[in-house]
């Protein structure tokens, strides 16, 4: 659910992240929208407290909404067969799911980055 906020209107997609949010950026890269990244100093920066968050005009799209939001906003996948869209989605949910605490291990379990 997006907020509504009551500062200015930026004329481009802001992406709020606290690490990088190489998904959300690699999609905004791929599908063209034209956007900015800002790195926040803590995590829970925001009004809902948790990063990612995505600012479109005055909303503000919390990190568990943002992917459902470019998708309408800009559907990449829109030229790929039903095969090949349940075959983007299986890839999505491997990063997300699977992929993504092998990353937080080498960054914070490997000796080498500790």
């Amino acid at each position: 659910m997006e907020q509504v906020l009551n500062n200015r209107v930026p004329d481009r997609l802001v992406l709020l992240q606290f690490r990088p949010s190489w998904g959300v950026q690699a999609y905004l890269r791929f599908t063209g929208l034209r956007h900015h990244v800002e790195n926040c100093n803590f995590p829970s920066v925001g009004t809902t407290g948790e990063l990612p968050q995505l600012r479109d005009g005055k909303s503000l799209i919390p990190k568990k909404d943002i992917m459902d939001y470019l998708l309408q906003k800009s559907n990449a996948d829109k030229s790929l067969s039903a095969t090949e869209r349940a075959q983007a989605i299986a890839l999505r949910s491997l990063v997300a799911n699977d992929l993504e605490w092998a990353l937080q291990w080498s960054y914070w379990g490997d000796n080498e980055h500790y």
